[in-house]
């Protein structure tokens, strides 16, 4: 039922939308004949007036362009930086393993400090 109410409802709604730019182009060429203006002419006439005259314009035009401008790139971290976030990330974990393994079963306690010290050895 969606589909044969979609065939109907789009070609429509094509033909009102392609109605409407069409009546909004001879709209413009209208205001722009009775006022005796060539296109180019009214471009310049509305630029100068916005851009000489409106300061509000201007602002937000200027903050828009900011927001828009691509952002810098984090800086890179160094080697020493990386280094010593792995080394935290491995500190970390270890200190992990053995919290487990001091509530871990006995069979499974001596497994993972095991696992710790061939983690420290290395």
């Amino acid at each position: 039922m969606f589909r044969s109410s979609a065939r109907l409802f789009i070609p429509t709604l094509m033909c009102v939308v392609v109605a409407t730019a069409g009546a909004a182009a001879v709209t413009a060429a209208d205001v722009l004949a009775q006022f005796k203006l060539g296109r180019p002419a009214a471009e310049t006439y509305v630029f100068d007036a916005v851009w000489s005259q409106g300061d509000a314009f201007r602002a937000r035009y200027a903050k828009q362009r900011d927001a828009s401008r691509p952002k810098a790139p984090a800086p890179a971290r160094s080697f020493q930086q990386q280094q010593a976030e792995q080394r935290a990330q491995f500190d970390k974990s270890v200190a992990e393993m053995k919290a487990n393994a001091a509530k871990a079963v006995p069979d499974m306690r001596k497994m993972l400090e095991d696992m710790v010290a061939s983690l420290q050895a290395q």
